[in-house]
């Protein structure tokens, strides 16, 4: 027996809309249900089929929905790939950040939103570290650059024992080596971005690294 939310992750991953919506017609929860331990917009976003995504969003399936295994939410899926035009559609529907995300997505706006809201976040480690260790590995140096002027600490390590200018530096050495499956053009405004970054961490960076 055909299992209709294979059938519809398969549909919005190649970008076949008439399909899933034909699917969603017949079943509208299975936009919020979870296959390998991810949602149907997950696949849509990763994939970088907007169509696929606004289709689901209006069938509603949940922006901040998280996967079983990184726990991020589709927006993420869409930016790991480097679908940048994606990622901030999907803000402009509705996708929550926090302080971490915005810096890691080049969400500038956000940035200062939500670090004058939340200003202890600034020097936080969350997962991979504090938001200026996910701005220098996005390649992300304006809002490096503005982290820093709001008060965000340079020397900060994260759970690796890492620097945020040594993420910089070696994003901007090894081809972002650190991101593995993003998408060609969206790799080289990375490197080019983090070795920008980086310029900007060693000068205020006062320990050996």
């Amino acid at each position: 027996m055909t299992d209709p939310l294979a059938v519809l992750v398969d549909a919005v991953s190649r970008g076949d809309v008439a399909a899933a919506s034909a699917i969603l017609a017949d079943d509208r929860a299975l936009a919020r249900q979870e296959q390998g331990g991810a949602t149907p917009l997950h696949y849509a976003a990763v994939h970088g089929q907007r169509a696929a995504v606004d289709l689901l969003i209006d069938h509603g399936a949940d922006l901040g929905a998280l996967d079983q295994e990184y726990g991020a939410a589709p927006i993420g899926w869409a930016n790991e790939k480097g679908y940048m035009d994606l990622v901030r559609h999907m803000r402009a529907r509705g996708a929550r950040v926090s302080l971490h995300m915005a810096a890691a997505f080049g969400f500038l706006g956000d940035v200062v939103t939500l670090a004058e809201e939340h200003p202890e976040q600034l020097s936080l480690p969350v997962g991979y570290g504090t938001p200026l260790h996910l701005a220098a590995l996005w390649g992300h140096d304006t809002i490096v650059e503005r982290l820093l002027a709001l008060g965000a600490d340079p020397s900060r390590r994260n759970q690796d024992g890492e620097l945020p200018v040594s993420i910089a530096e070696r994003q901007g050495a090894s081809d972002a080596s650190q991101t593995p499956i993003v998408i060609p053009e969206r790799r080289k405004e990375i490197v080019e971005g983090c070795r920008r970054a980086a310029a900007l961490l060693r000068a205020v960076t006062p320990e050996p690294v």
